[in-house]
């Protein structure tokens, strides 16, 4: 498919971009919505709301408090591989490397 034939052109002549399908199936009104990045790629300070969480961690990760949908904040990354630490509400978890590189996340979500 060509950017062609997801532009309109109306008798004025001004193109319009056409709606496409966004992040969760949601219209964006031609407006491109970023992939979701791993939590572990984000830096300090800032926030983020949880999009995927992976299977294998979600039932301890659920039980920690942190859900699909739940708002973070990243607080610090620690060196040479350490844990991630995010806030969530007032709590603070320690996610391994592992399981933050796993966890998917919008950045610029309200926290």
């Amino acid at each position: 498919m060509t950017i062609a034939s997801k532009v309109t052109f109306f008798p004025s002549r001004e193109a319009i971009p056409h709606s496409t399908p966004g992040a969760r199936g949601m219209w964006n009104h031609g407006v491109d919505a970023s992939p979701p990045l791993p939590l572990a790629a984000l830096e300090p300070g800032v926030a983020a709301r949880v999009v995927d969480v992976p299977p294998a961690d979600a039932a301890r990760l659920a039980a920690e408090g942190l859900h699909r949908g739940d708002a973070v904040v990243v607080e610090a990354r620690l060196p040479l591989g350490g844990p991630v630490v995010v806030r969530l509400g007032r709590a603070r978890l320690a996610l391994a490397r592992r399981v933050a590189a796993a966890i998917l996340v919008e950045p610029g979500a309200p926290a």
